[in-house]
């Protein structure tokens, strides 16, 4: 393991990373020349060390504590030059737009044209009565330092900060945090994220539920060359189209290149106006949007079809819903070529069921169910895809009546995040008042007018505001279900163990 990778990934975390086991740190120790000099060096930079790092230390060869202090250094910008440009920062120094564009005429021209000044070390002439170059301490036009300051800005405050010790267990509990958040990481987490994937191997135990965190180890895990392990986060043909979006795009959500493009179009025009340029770009978006890939991109995302753990109809049935960019990209990742080679004869048969679409829709059996008013087939299929069924649980309310749906409905309710249930409870008393007009705003920007269900008009308002209050009950129900458990059922978990560390106990 990198010793520095993981410094860096640990002072993060206030703490500072050792390679030992706690069970092996003597804490009768004595403290020797080195690691008192060390924490001396640490003091200067505003941080104490706690008792464990502090005997922990002893253990550690003067070298390693040299490369920690580096680290520190560099974390804390103590080499860096604190000289700034001005002197005298807060005191205006009159100059103007006309001194930088007679600067930038003068450097053009040079003195041939007849400008007198001064030419600096970085190669700028500074005419004369533009720039008072008696004020600054490098080059007024572009900025670039002549001076470096003498001193080195220390102590970071009177309170000093304590720095714990973090051994492989505990950086490996970080890791693992990390990837089973259930919120996006920050800039500072994901770049965390991508130090310790370079240490640790992905465990095969871990659940990586967010979809951005899944799609970055996937991207990390191709860069490091690491396609099997990227494979295992690859269990449908939706997310490996989500990838190759998500590398294309940015976008984590699959967003057609249709929308895409519209979306620039008018985004454009509104920025510029009466400028009649969002012609432009859309063609430029068309342009970003062009699928091209190389050998070895094309065989690593035939190797994942290949190797999806889902049969060949299963698979052609997950990707129906976006299949114009599925045809676009068997095209250009060249899978038609690769699936009459020996070993992708799995790949074959996907796309042989694709092609002639030998395969019934999910969607598409719900929707016959409900034509032929069938409500238990209905209700059977919704509650085999909870998150669908909570998007569609007001209008198979009014179709099939409340009690019937909610009933169904409750019976899956506790495979729903918590959040879910309460903004359906919130959004029920918009949705069953026929006199409001609901809005719905798509990752585009773009807003879209929805109108009433014209299923209201067949109850009374005692009856909607009935059903919009027995969604609020489905929620307190699952509320009391999910937070009822005995105290003999608690267990042991870790919170936020990157922080803590310290195991509680609490009531699941």
């Amino acid at each position: 393991m990198s010793n520095k990778t993981l410094t860096m990934a640990a002072l993060r975390y206030r703490a500072v990373f050792l390679d030992i086991s706690r069970g092996d740190i003597n804490m009768q120790s004595e403290l020797t020349a080195p690691v008192m000099a060390f924490v001396r060096r640490l003091k200067e930079n505003g941080f104490c060390v706690s008792e464990n790092l502090l005997h922990a230390l002893n253990d550690i060869p003067a070298g390693r504590l040299s490369e920690i202090t580096e680290c520190i250094n560099d974390v804390m910008g103590v080499k860096l030059n604190w000289a700034p440009l001005v002197k005298g920062w807060d005191v205006p120094t009159g100059e103007s737009l006309a001194d930088h564009l007679v600067t930038r005429v003068a450097n053009i021209f040079g003195r041939r044209a007849g400008f007198k000044g001064t030419t600096l070390p970085c190669g700028h002439l500074i005419p004369e009565g533009t720039f008072p170059l008696e004020r600054y301490n490098g080059c007024p036009f572009c900025g670039t330092p002549f001076e470096t300051a003498s001193f080195v800005y220390k102590g970071q405050g009177s309170k000093l900060k304590e720095l714990r010790l973090f051994t492989p267990e505990d950086m490996q509990h970080v890791f693992e945090s990390l990837l089973t958040s259930s919120t996006p990481l920050d800039g500072t987490q994901k770049d965390s994220l991508k130090l310790l994937l370079r240490e640790f191997p992905l465990p095969d135990s871990v659940n990586i539920s967010m979809k951005e965190t899944s799609m970055l180890v996937v991207k990390l895990l191709v860069e490091q060359g690491k396609d099997d392990e990227a494979s295992k986060l690859l269990n449908t043909p939706a997310d490996v189209l989500r990838y190759l979006w998500y590398e294309k795009t940015g976008y984590v959500q699959v967003i057609e290149p249709k929308t895409l493009v519209a979306h620039a179009r008018k985004l454009y025009h509104h920025m510029w106006g009466p400028l009649d340029l969002s012609a432009d770009a859309a063609k430029e978006m068309k342009r970003k949007l062009m699928l091209k890939y190389d050998r070895k991109a094309c065989l690593r995302v035939a190797l994942w079809l290949n190797a999806i753990p889902m049969t060949a109809r299963q698979a052609a049935e997950n990707m129906n819903p976006k299949r114009g960019m599925w045809v676009r990209m068997i095209r250009a990742l060249r899978l038609g070529e690769y699936s009459r080679k020996s070993g992708f004869g799995h790949l074959a048969e996907i796309l042989d069921v694709f092609y002639k679409q030998d395969y019934t829709t999910w969607q598409g059996r719900v929707d016959k169910a409900r034509t032929e008013n069938n409500a238990e087939g209905t209700l059977a299929l919704l509650k085999e895809r909870p998150g669908l069924f909570a998007r569609c649980l007001f209008a198979s309310m009014l179709r099939f009546g409340s009690d019937k749906v909610l009933n169904a409905f409750g019976e899956i309710a506790d495979r729903l995040p918590a959040r879910l249930l309460l903004s359906l409870g919130n959004a029920a008393e918009t949705y069953f008042d026929p006199k409001e007009t609901r809005l719905a705003r798509p990752i585009t920007g773009v807003t879209h007018k929805i109108e009433p269900n014209r299923l209201l008009a067949l109850y009374s308002d005692d009856e909607r505001r009935a059903m919009a209050c027995a969604v609020n009950e489905v929620y307190k129900i699952s509320m009391e279900r999910r937070f009822a458990a005995q105290p003999s059922e608690a267990k042991t978990i870790y919170i936020d163990p990157a922080l803590y560390n310290i195991p509680v106990s609490v009531g699941v």
